[in-house]
């Protein structure tokens, strides 16, 4: 678990949230990737499908602050981005899963 000068959100390996979901942890998981890319596949988890520039401008609508909100995108650049978004409105409970995709790929095919 992480976070670098500024930032008000955890930045988590895909061990970290598989071990946090393995004790009962249930955020809101949002997959920030665009529309093509969860075409090409998606972490089962993931149960909300919003891009990234969405939650940028928008945050989550109707969403409580206190919800706690894990995001997730290719990499993890874009999610990051979104999950800074989401602090600055106020979002207390804000995670993101460090490699994305990619990583979780990796470690759970």
């Amino acid at each position: 678990m992480s976070t670098t000068a500024g930032e008000r959100f955890e930045r988590l390996t895909v061990l970290q949230v598989h071990a946090k979901i393995t004790d009962g942890w249930r955020p809101m998981w949002v997959d920030v990737r665009k529309p093509h890319e969860w075409a090409q596949g998606t972490i089962e988890r993931a149960e909300h499908f919003i891009p990234h520039d969405t939650v940028i401008a928008n945050g989550l609508p109707g969403v409580p602050l206190d919800t706690p909100v894990l995001l997730q995108c290719r990499s993890g650049v874009r999610s990051a981005h979104a999950a800074a978004a989401l602090v600055a409105r106020g979002f207390t409970d804000v995670t993101n899963l460090e490699g994305g995709i990619l990583a979780w790929t990796e470690a759970y095919r």
